[in-house]
């Protein structure tokens, strides 16, 4: 990996990021468009989660069947196909699916670019990781301006969700396409143990208040404060603050492996 995949690395989580969290922002808007409930509104967290839990079930045999090569190119299709459905949606079954090819797709593509900046060698691959979920963090907490900008200053919300897609069809033109030597699986001897459990569990109680947040904190700012639907999506971006980001860029230009 050179210095140009680690910044396409960097960038598909930082868009992935970016489209993670848009679409929790985004779900008050589609459902008022769509005139569903709260409940129905809801479920698209619940299918994104879905998505998700499919990628980890399918991306090793994705990763075998079509190669490291060719990953990029069907995890971005995947996740296209996803961004579509949920933003054009014309009624909920048609959203729900969309959210859920997100998620399965997104999933697929985070999981991908960890294992590629994993392979920089000694203590880059931590470095590199860390600042990548940093700069993630940083358009999580870009997407809600972006999408109350489009909703109140251009034409539709629709347009904040649709642009990220132009950026991995951009990427797609720029990256390597040499063969890449397979890497070697080591399986965990035993189980996994108390202390992993309770790990997991904590992130995922994390987890879900985060996301019930990202779901519903426009819609509560919007009726505790008698704003409307865009300047609460605005106001909701002040809880996206994101972890300091120490010297991110100067490692990435000097990754390599």
């Amino acid at each position: 990996m050179g210095t140009r995949d680690t910044w396409i690395s960097f960038t598909d989580l930082a868009v992935w990021g970016f489209l993670m969290y848009g679409l929790g922002i985004a779900t008050p808007y589609l459902q008022k468009d769509l005139h569903l409930t709260a409940f129905e509104a809801g479920l698209h967290g619940s299918a994104l989660a879905v998505g998700v839990l499919i990628a980890g079930l399918i991306t090793d045999r994705v990763a075998r069947l079509v190669g490291m090569r060719w990953l990029p190119d069907v995890e971005v299709a995947i996740l296209g196909l996803g961004i579509a459905l949920f933003t054009f949606a014309p009624s909920l079954p048609v959203s729900l699916v969309g959210a859920a090819v997100m998620g399965l797709g997104g999933s697929i593509l985070s999981t991908d670019n960890n294992v590629r900046l994993g392979r920089v060698k000694g203590e880059g691959s931590r470095k590199l990781l860390s600042q990548a979920y940093g700069l993630s963090m940083i358009m999580a907490g870009v997407a809600p301006v972006a999408i109350g900008l489009a909703a109140s200053r251009l034409t539709s919300w629709r347009i904040a969700m649709i642009i990220p897609v132009a950026a991995f069809v951009g990427l797609a033109f720029l990256r390597s396409r040499e063969a890449e030597p397979p890497s070697k699986v080591v399986r965990a001897q035993g189980g996994l143990g108390l202390p992993y459990w309770i790990t997991v569990l904590v992130i995922a109680l994390s987890v879900s208040i985060e996301f019930s947040f990202v779901y519903w904190g426009s819609s509560m700012a919007g009726r505790r404060t008698g704003l409307g639907s865009s300047d609460a999506t605005l106001l909701a971006c002040s809880w996206a603050a994101p972890p300091s980001v120490v010297d991110w860029a100067p490692a990435a230009r000097r990754a390599r492996c």
